[in-house]
């Protein structure tokens, strides 16, 4: 089974026809999203109509056209610059079988693999707040001091910062309580913020930025494969797009902006066949 992985897409024409060729190509069996698939344009709430126009248009004829080329379905999580305004079209387009959301529930890959998903990081600068949580549940979360946009009814409103984050759930607690093992089944997780302190969650200046939730996850699960974007410099800061946790192999597929960033690999084999399309073989692997 051939899968193919990429995030960050961020509406861009020219990566998701990339995806395309690749999928057809590598004669893919499953093609997944990791989030961060919609382009942001104008003020808040043009911006989400903005994105609703893109996934009725743009984004439903590039499932269509990845359905007839390669007879692939896509499956996908949505990422922290994608308004959650958009998910009733994810829906209806999942009601075609054009798309698997994974949010919503595992599904299982040819009867042998489990897959997942968690859109989830923790607080960004960023005033979209759709896919944003605590990351520990002892976490304060942000102070309070900015109003910050959400969708509610499918609709943009501003909101307090401070009640917005202490009202919801952290990923640590999502985390430790929405999985299930599969007896006798490998698992690959497609969470969109990667692991905190590793080589996937590094920014410019060579910080950590990811989850410390979604790191204890892992350790405490141990999935086959684990995927992630979202802090797309990452890979180039540290050198590597991948890291091994315990024993599960960790990627980030964020992109670059030097062409597509994507991942091919099959999980029946993932050693011998984990690569990406800008920096080659897994060097934990290869």
């Amino acid at each position: 089974m051939k899968c193919c992985f990429a995030s960050d897409l961020h509406g861009y024409p020219s990566h998701y026809e990339e995806l395309l060729n690749l999928a057809k190509t590598e004669k893919a069996d499953a093609v997944i999203l990791g989030g961060d698939l919609l382009p942001r344009k104008g003020h808040h709430h043009a911006s989400l109509e903005h994105q609703q126009t893109f996934v009725r248009g743009e984004f439903r004829n590039f499932s269509l056209r990845m359905a007839e080329i390669t007879g692939v379905s896509l499956y996908a999580i949505l990422g922290n610059d994608d308004w959650a305004g958009t998910v009733p079209l994810f829906h209806k387009m999942e009601s075609e079988g054009l798309i698997w959301m994974l949010d919503d529930r595992p599904t299982i890959l040819q009867d042998r693999v489990v897959l997942t998903g968690y859109s989830y990081v923790p607080p960004t600068p960023f005033l979209l707040k759709d896919f944003e949580k605590r990351d520990l549940k002892e976490d304060a979360g942000p102070n309070g001091l900015r109003r910050i946009y959400i969708t509610r009814n499918g609709r943009v409103e501003e909101t307090d910062e401070k009640a917005y984050f202490e009202g919801r759930s952290s990923i640590q607690e999502d985390l430790g309580s929405d999985w299930k093992p599969s007896p006798g089944r490998p698992s690959i997780r497609v969470m969109h913020g990667p692991p905190f302190g590793t080589s996937l969650d590094r920014l410019y200046d060579g910080r950590s930025a990811g989850s410390r939730a979604v790191r204890e996850c892992i350790l405490k699960t141990q999935p086959l494969l684990t995927l992630h974007g979202h802090i797309h410099e990452s890979p180039a800061v540290s050198g590597t797009f991948v890291e091994r946790i315990g024993v599960t192999l960790s990627v980030n597929a964020g992109q670059t902006g030097n062409g597509l960033s994507a991942v091919t690999f099959d999980p029946d084999r993932l050693d011998k066949t984990l690569k990406h399309t800008l920096y080659g073989f897994s060097p934990l692997t290869s």
